[in-house]
């Protein structure tokens, strides 16, 4: 029997077993390799089912770390913004204006995407 596993093209694990067995303890031995592959196959499984969330995981810290590199470069130009308008009131009242349309924009964006964002469920050993 021969097991491959790869997880994002990162590290390959391979299994291979070979059994050598006699008549005589033909019988016994066959059923203890099949509970031993029974239980490879359900490791293998577990391992595959961990693979999938941690590739889940990255994906949904990989999003979020791109929203908040956004929202860093909104608010640092909006500092940027108030300080250029000062104190004048057209372009303070123009900043205003900008806002409001982006802020509406933003909240449905949070609203959008946070409806959307499944929660990462926990991997169950026993599953």
């Amino acid at each position: 029997m021969n097991i491959h596993v790869t997880h994002s093209g990162e590290v390959a694990h391979e299994i291979h077993i070979h059994v050598h067995e006699d008549a005589a303890t033909t019988t016994l031995a066959s059923a203890r390799h099949a509970a031993i592959l029974t239980a490879i196959a359900g490791v293998h499984a577990q391992g595959e089912r961990m693979a999938n969330e941690l590739d889940r995981l990255e994906a949904a810290v990989a999003k979020d770390t791109t929203v908040s590199e956004s929202a860093v470069t909104l608010i640092t130009g909006l500092a940027a913004q108030i300080r250029a308008a000062g104190t004048d009131p057209k372009k303070l009242s123009a900043l205003a204006d900008n806002l409001e349309k982006s802020s509406a924009s933003l909240a449905a964006a949070v609203a959008a995407n946070t409806a959307s964002v499944d929660p990462v469920d926990p991997v169950d050993p026993n599953a």
